[in-house]
């Protein structure tokens, strides 16, 4: 959703998709995509964009990382 919304230029959309992620992985001690999902959800704040490449890149990367060692555990 994070991803389709940023292509899409939907900056309240994309805002909503990392803020709902940033959350989910507070609650589930997901450190290091909590800390890139929230640095996109502030870089989202208030409507615009203030993200980059680099933040971007960080949270898909950390999105997998997170994403693989759950699949590892079952």
């Amino acid at each position: 959703r994070l991803t389709a919304a940023v292509e899409a230029k939907n900056w309240k959309d994309a805002f909503i998709a990392a803020h709902t992620l940033k959350g989910i992985c507070q609650n589930l001690g997901m450190d290091n995509l909590y800390r890139s999902s929230f640095e996109v959800t502030e870089a989202l704040r208030g409507g615009s964009n203030n993200t980059n490449e680099e933040m971007l890149s960080r949270l898909k990367a950390d999105y997998e990382a997170a994403v693989e060692t759950i699949k590892q555990l079952s």
